[in-house]
């Protein structure tokens, strides 16, 4: 809800603003709203059972609404008596295709990735897929934040039953950083 609240506080802010894109044409693609440069850094925080998560990606643009790069996940692993939380550290590559909508950026991002899981005593490494929906609001030129779901699934595993049971859902609020 808090982040609901921000992000609704953020965009009322920035209607209200005439001057943000210099003129009344609505921005096609991210360099025509002057978004962002051929590199972008994102940084999320992720709420994660009763501590925080995080991820961290790099994006090169190789064309007016498309990129691709690297991602970086940290779960923690919580084993109490009250939640059994796998841990999980991700590394993986993705395509992110953009869609800007004035001050808006939406974006689909699939991808491939190598992960370690651990819960308890039993631990494997196995490969998966993950798919990432986001919103973000433009700042300024360099800035955006929004929000973001995303979603990483193990493939194969030594441990079947570690496999099976794991979906990692989570949403997160996410800020992008160009240059």
């Amino acid at each position: 809800m808090k982040y609901i609240l921000c992000l609704f506080v953020l965009f009322s802010s920035m209607m209200a603003s005439a001057k943000y894109t210099g003129n009344s044409r609505t921005p096609q693609t991210l360099t025509d709203g002057n978004w962002s440069g051929q590199n972008n850094i994102y940084g999320q925080i992720i709420p994660y059972e009763e501590g925080m998560g995080f991820a961290f990606s790099y994006e090169k643009s190789i064309g007016e609404q498309l990129g691709v790069g690297g991602t970086l996940t940290y779960l923690p692993e919580e084993d109490s008596a009250t939640v059994s939380a796998v841990g999980l550290l991700s590394f993986g590559v993705n395509v992110r295709l953009h869609y800007p909508v004035q001050y808006f950026d939406f974006y689909v991002a699939p991808g491939f990735n190598l992960m370690m899981m651990e819960l308890g005593t039993e631990d494997d490494t196995t490969i998966g897929a993950s798919l990432a929906f986001g919103t973000l609001a433009q700042v300024n030129k360099s800035f955006a934040i929004g929000i973001e779901l995303a979603a990483i699934q193990p493939w194969l595993s030594d441990d079947f039953l570690l496999a099976s049971r794991l979906y990692f859902f989570n949403s997160s609020l996410t800020a992008r950083f160009s240059f």
